[in-house]
Formats: C-alpha cells, structure tokens, sequence
C-alpha cells in the first residue's frame, strides 16, 4: 500500500514537472515580435484589411505590446497557460480582457483564434527578426 502511494506520488511530480517545462518552453517561444500574414472569420470569409499592420511583441516580463489597422495600439499585461492567450489592455482607464487560443506555435509562425462577441478570427503571424 505505501510503496503504491509512494508511485502514485512520483508519477504526479513527474507530470507536473512535464506541465511546467512544457508552458515554460511555449512561453519562450512566444516571446519576441511578430507580424501578421493573414487574418480570416472562422467561417472562412477573409477581412478586407492588411494583416501585416497586425503585429504583436511578446515580452519576457509578461507584457504586451499590439498593433492594427488604423493605427489602433493596445499595450498591458499577457499569460499563456496550456492552449489559451489571456491579454489584458491596461491602456485604458477600464482595462479590457481578451482571450485567445493559441492553434498553432514554433519557432517562426504563431496562429491565434480570437474569440469576440460578433465572431471568432483567426490571425496567421510570423516572427519577426529583431
């Protein structure tokens, strides 16, 4: 009974310690600039915009910084834990929260499914050499 508990106990700190390396290396892979490439609804329709405005720099501090169309800038604090993006936009007096599923991350591309309340968007994005 006790040697169970005892391999029960060990296997839970080796997959905790697999969970840790794992967002560990996710979040060093996020971090840097990246440029957008394309940026479609879900349902498949394309936006009438130029998605190389689109860019984002993930900081090693947890910070953010984004950029779009328009000229519109939003700046403020991120976490990612397992597939989601949580990014909160401290710009403003009212700080906004939004969310993403990170669908795709290597070393040079980074695709995210922005969730909203008219309909979800996906944006393709590169890294971008510093």
């Amino acid at each position: 009974m006790m040697l169970t508990n005892l391999k029960r106990f060990i296997a839970l700190l080796a997959v905790g310690a697999l969970l840790l390396t794992s967002c560990s290396d996710q979040n060093e892979l996020l971090y840097g600039k990246w440029k957008g490439v394309t940026a479609e609804r879900v349902s498949g329709d394309s936006m009438r915009l130029d998605a190389s405005e689109i860019g984002f720099q993930f900081d090693q501090d947890g910070t953010y910084a984004y950029t779009s169309t328009l000229q519109y800038r939003e700046a403020g604090k991120f976490e990612a834990i397992g597939q989601k993006l949580i990014a909160i936009d401290t710009t403003q007096s009212d700080p906004t929260k939004r969310e993403a599923i990170i669908e795709l991350l290597t070393e040079d591309s980074l695709n995210l499914r922005w969730i909203n309340s008219d309909e979800a968007l996906v944006v393709k994005l590169i890294r971008v050499n510093n």
